[in-house]
């Protein structure tokens, strides 16, 4: 039969007004993002679509990506795919406000990497701003219209981005649909339900047609439509707008979406049904060319195949690639298979997968360990989840490392492969800043490591990591008792690498408990004494010494982090290398302060500041209209020697004229911020002004009160006067960051 879509929308007509009028304001510079939310085959993906072709024709630039059943293992795939496209014909924005962007957008970007790129553990929100200011220079002059489809198979870091663009496209002329079915409950439900719930997103719910809708959508398909036509529809349709179409399209009398295909796989012969039910465990989308050596069958009657599946709207060509007509269509192909067909089947789809792609690439691994799953191997499952996961963690995507890793280690059941996936796991959680899971894992991988052979060193290999878990979290008694336990064990088995490791994570506890970092410049010395030390435990130690040294001598402070940036550029260390451009641009904030300055006031006194300073930059947070007087703005000052830094608000509150700290002691000095109202937007430890970034000083402008949704965590800068290196927050900061000039 021929193409059954329906011509028009029918039943839509509020849910499309709302969607051309979100459209217009991104168009004037007010963007935001839309859910649309219902069950599967309620028309989500057609209304986007519509949405799409409206946009068009104003000149709205469209760009669409969509999650896959895979996605979950897959990080950022719908986000790939649409940044894909928008740059199929166009070249990478040639815009220098955007280079230092770029090693947060490799991760979703491959093609733009960079060679020996690390770990590129960016926070989630600096990911999400460097895809929004992607998006800011990618809109046409009429806007951009971003539809991301089928949220509710996406992977944890996709979601992480959609949660910021949510929260900071209102100033932006971009308007982002995504859709996602509302049941059952998955991660992106939860996070539309959170967002709507806060009002940063808003929601628009499909529900099921009427029965007159029904017979408008039938007659609008099929003009000479019988009346028993459309009493049949309406009967095994239930309002839902894909099955509209599917009953139509299906032969015989469906009286449900899986009685539908399952009438379709009759008409095929045993050799067709056998090269559709292969293709659906493949995924939606399917590498045909994989079919003859899965199915044993011969490469004309697999192509053959393939027809009786294009004939029957099982499946459909789109640009060269074959497809399932729709998700539910190779759900309910997949569902007509017994389990011991399946397991079969499946093992012969993962040898297949194996024999074309050796070394399972990206998400031919993510591929595998399901085919696994479906053929009854965990073990094998286990083991391309925990491959999986440590390219997950490599691309800096932690959430789904996690996620990937946790899997992995719930179908492992030899001790050694199980305790690879959990020690991978700890990293994964540490770097995320889930201190207390990578703990509790960590510990439990400890008592559960076997006496004999190298035993102690790996003991200590995770203490280490523990210790960076708690160093990164502020947990100065635990990060005392891992590395301390780790340099007993490597007393009794040395090792020169981690020894070098121990000596940093002892300048870091060092330095956040001696204010003149004598302690913490000894160790750092001693571990770039070290040979055994590695590129990248020496550009940690460089940026500690440049720390140390930046408090009293800048000069040093500037040699230090040129001899790490060197060291991360021999090292092909990308991640280290922004980390020393970053510490560079504070000295070169500084110097200008100094040449102002004479001498700050007093030690431990509070200073007014040298000059007024800008952030280091962030994902920018929503400020409020300027209110109250000019007084509200300290006087500048010149006895402050150093500029400070603004602290990001998703650590701690931002506090406006009349707030107060609240009653919590400093993770390092254990003293109450109580008693101590900043001046607004003031240095933590005394009442020093620093300003937000995108704050134009005028009269009576103060830092809002709502959090930044951002969960990066700045180093602040310290004179060394009246605040000192170990006043500092200390925690996980972005690593893509970029020092703003003096306002």
């Amino acid at each position: 039969m021929a193409d059954l879509l329906c011509p028009v929308v029918i039943g839509r007509g509020a849910e499309s007004g709302a969607l051309r009028s979100a459209l217009a304001a991104a168009g004037d510079g007010t963007g935001g993002v839309v859910f649309l939310a219902g069950e599967a085959g309620i028309g989500k993906s057609r209304l986007a679509a519509e949405l799409a072709v409206d946009a068009r024709a104003r000149g709205v630039r469209v760009l669409t990506g969509r999650a896959v059943p895979a996605s979950i293992a897959s990080p950022y795939r719908p986000l790939t795919e649409a940044l894909l496209q928008a740059l199929r014909g166009l070249p990478f924005p040639a815009d220098d406000g955007l280079a230092p962007w770029r090693p947060a957008l490799r991760a979703i970007l491959p093609a733009i990497a960079a060679e020996g790129d690390g770990h590129g553990d960016h926070s989630p929100a600096v990911r999400g701003e460097a895809v929004l200011q992607l998006l800011r220079r990618l809109a046409g002059p009429a806007g951009l219209l971003l539809v991301l489809e089928d949220l509710h198979w996406a992977d944890p870091d996709t979601l992480a981005v959609l949660e910021y663009l949510s929260d900071n496209l209102s100033a932006e002329p971009v308007l982002c649909v995504a859709t996602c079915r509302d049941e059952p409950a998955t991660a992106a439900a939860e996070l539309m339900a959170r967002l709507h719930g806060r009002r940063a997103a808003a929601r628009i719910a499909l529900g099921r047609l009427s029965a007159d809708q029904v017979a408008a959508m039938v007659r609008a398909c099929l003009p000479a439509a019988s009346e028993d036509v459309v009493a049949r529809v309406q009967r095994v349709a239930d309002g839902v707008p894909f099955l509209v179409e599917e009953s139509l399209a299906a032969p015989g009398v469906p009286v449900s979406f899986a009685e539908a295909v399952r009438a379709r796989l009759t008409d095929l012969n045993e050799a067709e049904r056998l090269a559709v039910h292969t293709a659906a465990l493949f995924g939606r989308q399917f590498d045909w060319r994989l079919l003859p050596r899965a199915t044993g069958l011969p490469a004309d009657e697999v192509a053959g195949a393939l027809e009786r599946g294009v004939r029957s709207q099982l499946l459909v060509v789109d640009g060269g690639l074959f497809r399932f007509r729709h998700m539910l269509t190779r759900e309910a192909v997949v569902a007509e298979l017994l389990p011991p067909r399946r397991v079969a089947l499946a093992a012969r789809a993962l040898a297949a997968l194996e024999a074309a792609h050796p070394q399972l690439p990206g998400v031919a691994g993510d591929l595998a360990a399901d085919l696994a799953v479906q053929a009854g191997d965990p073990a094998r499952a286990g083991l391309l989840l925990t491959e999986s996961g440590r390219s997950a963690l490599g691309r800096g995507a932690l959430a789904t490392a996690a996620g990937t890793l946790r899997r992995a280690a719930r179908l492992l059941t030899a001790p050694d492969q199980r305790a690879e996936a959990e020690t991978l796991l700890v990293e994964a959680l540490a770097l995320a800043g889930q201190v207390d899971e990578a703990m509790r894992i960590g510990d439990r991988l400890i008592a559960g490591l076997t006496p004999g052979g190298d035993t102690g060193r790996r003991r200590a290999a995770i203490h280490l990591k523990l210790a960076h878990a708690a160093v990164d979290g502020t947990r100065w008694a635990a990060a005392r008792r891992h590395v301390g336990i780790a340099g007993d064990l490597l007393a009794a088995d040395p090792e020169p690498g981690l020894s070098a490791e121990t000596a940093v994570l002892n300048a870091e506890i060092a330095l956040a408990a001696d204010d003149a970092g004598d302690r913490a410049r000894a160790l750092v010395e001693s571990v770039l004494a070290s040979p055994g030390a590695s590129a990248e435990i020496r550009c940690r130690a460089l940026e500690l010494l440049g720390r140390v040294r930046r408090a009293r001598d800048l000069d040093g402070a500037r040699d230090a982090f040129e001899q790490a940036l060197a060291t991360a550029d021999a090292a092909g260390l990308a991640v280290w290398r922004l980390r020393a451009m970053h510490e560079l641009g504070t000295i070169d904030s500084a110097r200008p302060a100094r040449a102002l300055s004479s001498t700050c006031s007093s030690p431990r006194q509070p200073c007014s500041g040298s000059s007024w300073t800008r952030p280091i930059a962030t994902p920018s947070p929503r400020w409020p209209r300027a209110t109250g007087s000019a007084s509200a703005r300290p006087a500048p000052s010149r006895e402050c020697s150093v500029p400070r830094f603004a602290r990001c608000g998703g650590i701690g509150p931002r506090w406006n004229a009349s707030s107060r700290w609240p009653s919590r002691p400093h993770p390092a000095t254990g003293r109450s911020k109580a008693a101590r109202s900043p001046a607004p937007g003031g240095c933590w430890r005394c009442s020093t002004a620093t300003w937000p970034a995108r704050w134009t000083p005028s009269a009576g402008a103060s830092p809002s009160s709502t959090p930044c949704r951002s969960a990066a965590r700045l180093p602040t800068v310290a004179c060394g006067r009246c605040c000192s290196p170990r006043t500092a927050t200390r925690g996980r900061w972005p690593r893509l960051v970029t020092p703003a000039p003096l306002a």
